[in-house]
């Protein structure tokens, strides 16, 4: 009788063991997995829908609609459901397009994913914008200056536009008046084998993308290494879910240096830029009728 109660003790006390064992596993992989960071949606605001953003330049991200309870993430994973659109409307899609819901999945791996967006002519351009060679760049060149000379002057065009060199916004704006106000998205690097993705930032939804920034008109370079500035190594791991290298990241916010641009301006503003010796190449994206 006695050796049976003892074993019974001994039969409770394992499995004891085993459901404490098992809930500090749970406990453990939910609020110490590998996003676990991000479980206060103003971290994952910060972090990862900017990594997204970067991510898929050619669109904006609806910041100002984003919710709490757009983030639903534990340790393990998780989803953001966000509202996006097309940096530059493109005629090709239709019109319920423009505006739609997608939903980042976070997998334990970790990894990031959502269902493949449509490529835009400014995604392509931007993809493009470092990998023309020279009887490509020169084909493209002569293209957009027949283009540019078919606008009405006072027309307006979105387009990309590829520096031969990389140059700070200062040098830029103070020769292109219309430099500052009328770039919507500055190009930080040229990707390559040395680095997993170009580093695209906007810096107009300034307030909105989780970290602290000027309400005034801060240049993009400024908003780009304030976000820098508030990222540690532990977000590494979930940026590279992203495509991103924290490294890459802190080495163009410490030069500040920029090798493109998507800017809208007026057709004659487009073609000084495209006659401008600094200037490798510009690809009109959209026309606009109206400004």
């Amino acid at each position: 009788m006695i050796r049976t109660l003892n074993l019974m003790r001994v039969i409770s006390l394992a499995i004891l063991v085993v459901m404490v064992g098992v809930t500090v596993w749970w406990t453990y992989d939910h609020w110490r997995g590998p996003w676990s960071r991000y479980s206060d949606s103003v971290d994952a605001r910060r972090v990862l829908v900017n990594a997204f953003s970067i991510a898929n330049p050619g669109y904006y991200i609806d910041f100002f609609g984003l919710d709490p309870d757009d983030f639903d993430i534990d340790g393990t994973g998780g989803t953001i459901d966000m509202l996006i659109s097309p940096r530059v409307p493109d005629l090709r899609f239709t019109p319920q397009w423009y505006r739609s819901a997608t939903t980042i999945h976070l997998g334990a791996d970790p990894s990031a994913n959502w269902v493949p967006l449509n490529e835009t002519l400014t995604t392509q351009a931007l993809d493009d914008i470092f990998k023309l060679d020279a009887v490509r760049t020169e084909r493209q060149r002569r293209y957009t200056s027949r283009l540019l000379g078919a606008l009405n002057s006072p027309m307006h065009a979105t387009a990309v536009v590829s520096l031969k060199a990389p140059a700070s916004e200062e040098y830029l704006d103070s020769d292109w008046k219309f430099f500052d106000s009328r770039v919507s998205a500055v190009v930080f690097s040229a990707g390559g084998a040395a680095e997993k993705k170009p580093i695209t930032w906007s810096g107009d939804i300034c307030g909105t993308p989780g970290f602290s920034c000027s309400r005034g008109r801060a240049s993009h370079v400024e908003e780009f290494q304030r976000w820098a500035s508030s990222l540690e190594e532990e977000d590494a791991q979930a940026l590279s879910a992203f495509g991103l290298d924290l490294r890459d990241i802190r080495r163009h916010a410490l030069s500040g240096l920029i090798q493109g641009f998507v800017i809208t301006a007026s057709s004659e503003d487009l073609r000084k830029l495209q006659d401008d010796s600094r200037v490798q190449w510009l690809s009109v994206t959209d026309v606009i009728l109206e400004y």
